[in-house]
């Protein structure tokens, strides 16, 4: 494998010209740094990323942290994240926080990252948190003075499809939610909902609010099906369904076709995220969205221009969600 002293070697400069060039640390002339770039390019050097992180001072991996990788608005975020953290020469790593966390926030710390986004619900140990601000990692969403936040407001939206499903004339209204009891209505889309049963003239039965307490691991998709389930076992009725997020959506429609109900004929479903495989599923899902690409690119360009300009201040934003009307919410059954 080729090192920097053979491209130095083939280019007829020094290693240090090489190393100038490769890390940008020193200006380089357009003949050397071609020259350079060619000798790298014919014995396929690849750079070693941690050598370079300590020739410029510059660490160029940024980690992501998220609680399910099967939910693919994360992925889709993501895709923007690596697509604007590849154009600027940085790696991102995926950590897949379902099980083992403990462990799993020690292999995180290990890395020695550059930045870290957190797309976990859960609280992160204080031990941690503290490491990486002592360390100078970047942190993006995390419950910390010391962190940026680019947070997403679903109320209003949500306060739209509210009120479209009280204009097709639904009373009885289920929301179901990945979150544990004693946290859901913390979230901002079952306040929203809470707050307009009155005004839509839904009824205000709580038992029609389900939060996820069925225990273990399970994935949006499994927990949206389960409720649903178990909503429809026990006997309520109900003629639309909200839910957290569009794979618990998803396991919401399935378990409402199990058990002969058609969508949006006998129920309507709405989901939240709009995951791009909303439209193409049957009946397409009404959800809330935005641009996760471009959320992912503002994600990751914030964490770079941080270690860029470590001077730059830490900022919270916010991105609205919008309605997106499809055909899982219609007229209520008659």
């Amino acid at each position: 494998m080729a090192n920097r002293a053979d491209v130095a070697k083939l280019a007829n400069v020094s290693v240090a010209t090489v190393t100038n060039v490769l890390t940008g640390r020193k200006p380089v002339g357009d003949d050397l740094r071609n020259r350079v770039f060619a000798a790298a390019s014919k014995l396929k050097y690849i750079p070693d990323s941690s050598a370079q992180r300590l020739a410029s001072g510059v660490n160029k991996h940024i980690g992501v942290a998220v609680s399910e990788m099967t939910n693919l608005y994360h992925i889709e975020v993501i895709k923007g994240i690596e697509a604007y953290a590849t154009e600027k020469g940085f790696a991102v790593s995926l950590f897949d926080l379902d099980s083992n966390a403990q462990d799993k926030f020690r292999l995180i710390a290990s890395r020695r990252l550059g930045g870290i986004v957190n797309f976990v619900s859960d609280v992160y140990p204080d031990e941690y948190v503290q490491y990486f601000i002592q360390d100078n990692v970047v942190m993006m969403n995390f419950e910390c003075e010391q962190s940026f936040r680019l947070d997403t407001v679903y109320s209003d939206g949500m306060a739209w499809l509210i009120r479209q499903a009280a204009k097709f004339g639904h009373k009885r209204a289920a929301f179901i939610t990945t979150h544990e009891p004693r946290y859901m209505h913390l979230d901002t889309r079952i306040k929203t909902f809470c707050e307009l049963r009155d005004e839509c003239g839904f009824d205000t039965d709580e038992s029609l609010i389900v939060g996820n307490d069925i225990g273990g691991k399970r994935t949006s998709e499994e927990i949206g099906y389960e409720l649903t389930a178990r909503l429809l076992d026990g006997g309520k009725k109900f003629t639309c369904l909200f839910c957290i997020n569009d794979m618990t959506a998803l396991g919401a429609m399935r378990a409402f076709h199990e058990y002969g109900l058609d969508i949006p004929g006998d129920v309507s479903v709405t989901g939240c995220d709009d995951i791009s495989i909303g439209k193409y599923i049957f009946p397409s899902l009404t959800t809330l969205g935005f641009d996760k690409f471009v959320y992912g690119r503002e994600i990751a360009k914030t964490i770079i221009d941080k270690i860029e300009n470590p001077q730059l201040p830490y900022t919270h934003r916010s991105i609205e969600s919008v309605p997106v009307y499809r055909n899982s919410l219609g007229p209520a059954k008659k």
